[in-house]
């Protein structure tokens, strides 16, 4: 059957649709005969046939309905594949049993993988049973996020790369942690990250990691304060930027004030011969509060020399 075309499962739906005005008007003949002997009978007797307007619609309104589900049925299947044996797939390395399901039914790009229990139809039915995948004990379904990223979902928390993750975890193809949200508070080159804030590996930007935590949680040195809740750090732990809000922006000790993604030079010298964390920055620039024109990233910009130690 061509795309576009009715086909037989067309024609049988709507025949389904539209069998209860066709009987209701045959019957309503055949009575209105019968029983004024002629075909003045039958004529009023089709009088009768509005009458029946509520049947045929809704016997219309379940055809309707039996044909949108046999379409996503019919969709459903030609975007899923379950494996039958173990195969790499999109570069990475899938059981057998896996149920994947495609962007389109070309099947070129998978959206998604979940693991089913073969022992265990209800479950299967429901809930995913954990594998190793990537190099995870317990993967319950991978989500594709992006050209190179997958979002594991975990049956239970788990140390990733070093990090207490939670159940969610970010990776590349070959099983990196790109992020996740911690399980538990951590202490990193200096700086506590709390339980439930958001780390972010190498993201876009030059950053080594990136934090997201709520506003303050995280506290810097150097008269920079609390941290306004978003925050990109150097590998080690040097405050690289930090998000702050035209209503909320960073206040320079004895300077203006910056809003925006405020970025903090830091002097090369001092790489590696302090903690990250300790390391004063030279200066930081970011947009004006007060300018309109200031979009707080690319317009509007200045930057203000950081004040030296007392």
């Amino acid at each position: 059957m061509g795309e576009g075309s009715l086909g037989w499962a067309g024609l049988i739906f709507l025949a389904l649709d539209i069998w209860p005005w066709l009987l209701a008007g045959g019957l309503l003949l055949l009575l209105g005969a019968r029983l004024a002997g002629g075909p003045l009978g039958a004529v009023l007797a089709l009088g009768a046939l509005p009458l029946l307007a509520p049947v045929a619609m809704v016997g219309g309104l379940v055809a309707s309905e039996e044909w949108s589900s046999f379409q996503q049925r019919r969709h459903d299947e030609s975007v899923t594949t379950i494996l039958s044996e173990a195969a790499v797939v999109d570069g990475v390395a899938l059981p057998a049993g896996a149920r994947i399901t495609w962007e389109d039914p070309a099947r070129r790009r998978v959206l998604g993988v979940r693991f089913p229990a073969p022992d265990d139809p209800p479950r299967a039915a429901n809930r995913p049973a954990p594998v190793p995948v990537l190099g995870l004990p317990g993967v319950m379904s991978l989500y594709r996020q992006g050209a190179d990223r997958w979002q594991a979902d975990l049956d239970e928390p788990a140390t990733v790369g070093g990090w207490p993750c939670g159940r969610r975890v970010l990776l590349d193809a070959a099983g990196r942690l790109r992020g996740c949200e911690l399980a538990r508070a951590v202490a990193w080159q200096g700086w506590t990250l709390t339980e439930g804030a958001e780390v972010a590996l190498e993201p876009r930007g030059g950053a080594f990691l990136e934090v997201t935590a709520p506003a303050g949680a995280m506290v810097a040195p150097h008269g920079i304060g609390p941290l306004p809740g978003r925050q990109g750090f150097a590998r080690d732990g040097a405050l690289l930027e930090a998000r702050y809000g035209r209503e909320a922006p960073l206040r320079v000790p004895g300077g203006p004030a910056l809003w925006g993604d405020v970025r903090f030079r830091h002097d090369p010298a001092t790489q590696g011969a302090l903690p990250g964390r300790d390391r004063r920055p030279l200066a930081a620039e970011g947009g004006d509060p007060e300018d309109p024109a200031s979009d707080g990233w690319r317009s509007g910009l200045r930057a203000v020399p950081w004040p030296p130690a007392p």
